[in-house]
């Protein structure tokens, strides 16, 4: 015998079909609607050598044209008080790698520098104990950084490849950033220099435009 079927599971089917096509109408509607929206954006890719000033181009606009403003304080905080501590021993280090520099740490910048290179993550806020006394981790970066050995090899500091933050503009603020109550200002953030991992998105309009800005790593593994 043959198979037959009904009017009710024709109906059935063409409801299915119909259901099925209104979906895929949504679907390509919905494509469309993200294709035009995509298409009146203008796309801003930045690129560049690590520390070539990519990611300071992307916080200015991201302070001057988002809401996002300068970002997480105890974030920057944090950027902020590396760039000072890896700074002063990249520069301290430098010392014994730059043929030019023939003096020597003084015994007291010699110990700094010893106890700063054991403790990597403290930040300048913090304390350690040097000679017997706790001292606050700013001011020995500061003492570090006058000895005339350290003044001495920042002559050279093209020659210092590791130096990748303005560790002289740092040091400069140390007395106003080591304070308790410190907040980083704009010219802080912009100054202050972290690796990008990854890519990172901002999205703003300018002059009624839609703008997307992409910052990517400029280091090789990236």
């Amino acid at each position: 015998m043959g198979n037959c079927t009904t009017s009710s599971e024709i109906k059935q089917h063409q409801k299915i079909v119909a259901r099925d096509q209104k979906k895929n109408d949504n679907l390509d509607a919905q494509i469309q609607t993200e294709f035009e929206k995509e298409r009146n954006i203008v796309k801003i890719l930045l690129l560049g050598t690590g520390n070539s000033g990519k990611s300071t181009i992307l916080k200015q606009f991201r302070l001057w044209k988002t809401d996002a403003g300068l970002g997480d304080m105890n974030q920057n905080k944090q950027v902020i008080s590396q760039n000072i501590t890896k700074g002063i021993l990249v520069v301290a280090t430098g010392i014994g790698d730059v043929e030019e520099v023939t003096v020597s740490l003084q015994p007291r910048a010699l110990k700094i520098f010893q106890l700063l290179n054991d403790n990597n993550f403290v930040t300048v806020w913090d304390e350690l104990e040097l000679d017997g006394k706790y001292e606050q981790v700013g001011h020995l970066c500061v003492e570090l950084w006058e000895d005339p050995a350290t003044q001495a090899v920042m002559e050279f500091e093209g020659k210092l490849s590791m130096l990748e933050v303005p560790i002289e503009y740092f040091i400069n603020s140390a007395e106003r950033i080591i304070q308790l109550d410190y907040i980083p200002s704009s010219d802080d953030i912009f100054q202050a220099r972290a690796r990008t991992s990854g890519v990172v998105t901002i999205e703003f309009t300018l002059d009624k435009i839609m703008c997307r800005m992409v910052d990517v790593g400029g280091q090789r593994n990236e």
